[in-house]
């Protein structure tokens, strides 16, 4: 078995990069083969992951959040290679573990790696960028927008500051929801299509997703006052929310978003300009191998 490890120095503020020379003392003292990396940007991981992907590792491995996950599926998915995701969670938000069993502990993440066990997740393909846990147009988009005028908050602080910002604030956007068995025309405080369960490091936002049934979650919650913003939103950090009144939500293979102008979504926490009205989103049944521990 042959590893990259792709190691993300910015990620949790650079926090992550404490972990890095006992993450590779773990590889180095097991006698495995493998080769570990630091990312220079954001875009970075892909590209490396791609790389990797090429010239045959086994498993290539995200350290970082769900960001630096989503760069190097990306890498992996377009190498169209067997190569299998491994993740060392070292970001601010680490939401997709969450649905696969991988603790936050960076030793027993490692330990799961180098048990060689491995599940096929799905994956989702959002016009030309692929996902395994989740993306957002609306709301989320909005708080990951303004995420820049609290850089100066440490840790998640800055991420509640946005939100709270943005209940307030952000304005409904008008979208029109179709797939193959449904169709949604209204004005969503919030969109999100998921794989996994949780999102924006403490939302269940999908608390029946299953990422391994072939199903993308899709969870459209209608405009609001802002009183009411601040009511709903722990339900969404519980997971009580799909029966709310103001709540549709529904499961498809693909689907497709319309709006009236260019759509920004957040994929995995960052920002994807889509230069179109309208896209496309599908999923990938069981479309990769990732290092995880039981039944997902």
């Amino acid at each position: 078995m042959r590893y990259m490890i792709i190691e993300n120095p910015y990620a949790a503020g650079g926090e992550s990069k404490k972990h890095f020379p006992h993450i590779e003392k773990r590889f180095r003292d097991c006698g495995v083969e493998y080769k570990a990396v630091e990312t220079r940007n954001a875009a970075d991981a892909e590209q490396l992951a791609y790389t990797a992907a090429k010239q045959f590792y086994d498993m290539i491995i995200a350290v970082g959040g769900d960001g630096t996950i989503n760069q190097v599926v990306n890498g992996i998915m377009k190498a169209d290679a067997h190569a299998a995701l491994g993740i060392i969670p070292a970001g601010t938000c680490n939401d997709f573990i969450k649905s696969v069993g991988i603790p936050e502990s960076i030793s027993r993440a490692c330990d799961i790696i180098l048990s060689g066990k491995t599940l096929p997740v799905d994956v989702a393909l959002a016009g030309d960028r692929f996902f395994i846990n989740a993306i957002g147009i609306g709301f989320d988009v909005k708080v990951v927008q303004d995420l820049a005028l609290y850089s100066y908050l440490p840790g998640k602080l800055a991420y509640y500051a946005a939100v709270f910002k943005n209940i307030f604030r952000y304005k409904a956007l008008p979208l029109d929801i179709h797939s193959k068995t449904d169709r949604h025309q209204m004005d969503m405080v919030m969109l999100a299509v998921t794989n996994g369960q949780y999102y924006g490091g403490s939302f269940h936002i999908a608390p029946t997703a299953d990422v391994m049934d072939g199903m993308l979650n899709v969870v459209m919650v209608h405009d609001l006052s802002a009183f009411k913003r601040v009511l709903f939103l722990p339900k969404v950090a519980k997971g009580t929310h799909l029966s709310a009144h103001n709540v549709d939500h529904f499961t498809t293979t693909e689907l497709s978003i319309r709006s009236s102008t260019p759509l920004t979504l957040q994929i995995e926490g960052e920002l994807m300009q889509w230069p179109e009205p309208f896209i496309s989103i599908s999923s990938i049944h069981r479309g990769l191998n990732v290092a995880c521990m039981g039944d997902a």
